[in-house]
């Protein structure tokens, strides 16, 4: 990033003062947290990078607005000091931005997106799902599915495998979830919000970068036991 003229702005403050948040929490993670896999996940693929998380909370979209310029009087400090820690973190985030920047996309709308997937994986928020009306609202029906697959994504953990892919290629990180605190439902109707997180949330974890990669290095054999694993502890995440 190439720092221009700085520009005074009124809103410094909100986008500066979260840049500052993410930048301390990444500079907390442990090289053995579980957070680590979390933020390598988010770079498996461009869609942390093309789109705003929706996992992210609202007070991310208020405070970084799209509108925002990085080179901002009160912004540009901090926005540079989060660019360094992410990169700190993850090198594959650099490799994304240059080729995704400027052919799909303005460094700008590149780093607030990125920096929304970072807020959801730093800073969960429980996801709401609420069920669609009787008369059956497609919209909401939608948004609800698109949280839950945010969710699971952002949960998705990736660990090490001890089953090497074929050749004797090096084992890839297993993908898995953990379980969720408390007793699981194990009689009675589940509710819709929880059928609809379960199934749109496992759909997106399954289409993911990380876990076809991760399954098309297994022995064949090997596969459909591990895909139903995979499913199993989801639906124990769920609390099912």
């Amino acid at each position: 990033f190439q720092r221009g003229p700085a520009r005074f702005s009124l809103a410094m403050s909100s986008a500066g003062t979260l840049c500052k948040e993410l930048t301390a929490r990444l500079a907390s993670i442990e090289s053995t947290s579980a957070l680590v896999a979390d933020l390598h996940l988010l770079s498996s693929s461009d869609a942390a990078f093309l789109q705003p998380s929706t996992a992210a909370s609202p007070a991310f979209a208020a405070a970084w607005p799209e509108e925002q310029q990085l080179d901002e009087e009160g912004m540009s400090e901090p926005f540079l000091a989060l660019a360094a820690a992410a990169l700190e973190a993850d090198a594959r985030v650099q490799k994304r931005c240059g080729r995704l920047v400027p052919k799909k996309l303005s460094e700008a709308t590149f780093w607030r997106n990125y920096s929304s997937a970072l807020h959801a994986v730093l800073f969960p928020q429980e996801p709401a799902v609420p069920a669609a009306g009787a008369g059956g609202d497609a919209a909401a029906a939608a948004e609800s599915a698109a949280d839950a697959a945010a969710e699971a994504m952002t949960k998705l953990r990736l660990s090490p495998s001890g089953e090497g892919g074929e050749g004797g290629a090096a084992a890839l990180p297993a993908p898995s979830f953990a379980r969720a605190a408390g007793d699981l439902q194990s009689s009675g109707a589940l509710s819709r919000e929880k059928v609809l997180r379960f199934a749109t949330g496992i759909a997106a974890v399954l289409m993911s970068d990380g876990t076809i990669d991760y399954l098309a290095s297994l022995p064949p054999e090997a596969m459909p036991a591990r895909c139903i694993a995979l499913q199993r502890e989801y639906l124990e995440h769920c609390g099912i």
